[in-house]
């Protein structure tokens, strides 16, 4: 576990390539984590280097030297396996993959993006596993330029079971095109980009979901504070941005047309 541990630590430090294809919010936050363990108890000299750009090969030093030392401290332990499982999850990127849902449509089902088939980077791309999908008109699994036409595409969606009905809600709306870009991303862990657009939106054109919004962005605001100084644990973390990103997700389902 040490080595294992010692590459993902210094390559979240220093945000190599290896996690730069990763949420930013992740990296950002798990890079915040390793900084606070790594300056507890450190002297001012330890502070100016994790505080200062480049100095790489004295962070990468400091990891190595400090990493057996905090192996022993059991909540270190604890918060790096939820941190190991995070990174697991980030590394296996999916798009349009649908999985042990049953869905029903009456015009033609498309599970693909809208354009030309392109390598971009997924590991797991417009795939049908373990569902029952029954369709009206044709069913097409891949990418391709589509006409609208009436016809169902189901484009960036990645259901893991069927989707709950979004429920109605009062005020305005966003296009369903909008909502899904908004879902994108949370999806990508850029959850503070999603609460950005969906601000500059209700402050546009949705007064009554105003407060509700900034409630959220305020809770974001604190989470990310309080994860900079230090006073909540990677797990605390963690729970809480899931509990705020399924809050977010039930508000854009609400607003979606």
């Amino acid at each position: 576990m040490l080595d294992a541990a010692k590459t993902l630590l210094i390559d979240l430090l220093l945000e190599n390539d290896a996690v730069k294809n990763l949420s930013p919010d992740f990296v950002s936050a798990s890079n915040q984590w390793l900084r606070n363990w790594l300056q507890r108890d450190s002297d001012a000299i330890t502070r100016a280097i994790l505080d200062s750009a480049g100095n790489e090969p004295l962070k990468k030093l400091m990891v190595e030297e400090k990493l057996p030392a905090l192996l022993q401290n059991a909540s270190f332990s604890q918060e790096l396996l939820q941190l190991f499982a995070q990174y697991a999850q980030q590394k296996e990127r999916q798009k349009n993959v649908v999985e042990n849902s049953q869905i029903d449509v009456k015009g033609n089902a498309v599970i693909g993006d809208n354009g030309p088939s392109v390598d971009d980077g997924y590991d797991q791309k417009n795939k049908v596993s373990g569902s029952t999908l029954s369709a009206g008109g044709d069913v097409r699994v891949g990418d391709q330029n589509l006409q609208a036409g009436g016809n169902i595409h189901f484009g960036d969606i990645h259901y893991h079971g069927a989707p709950p009905p979004a429920a109605s809600r009062p005020g305005g709306t966003i296009s369903s095109t909008t909502a899904q870009q908004l879902r994108d991303l949370v999806a990508s862990g850029r959850t503070g980009d999603a609460i950005t657009q969906l601000r500059t939106h209700t402050e546009q054109n949705d007064t009554h979901l105003r407060d509700e919004v900034s409630q959220l962005s305020a809770r974001w605001e604190n989470l990310k504070r309080r994860e900079r100084i230090g006073v909540i644990n990677y797990s605390e973390a963690t729970l809480e941005r899931n509990q705020l990103n399924n809050a977010l997700l039930e508000l854009i389902g609400g607003l979606g047309r």
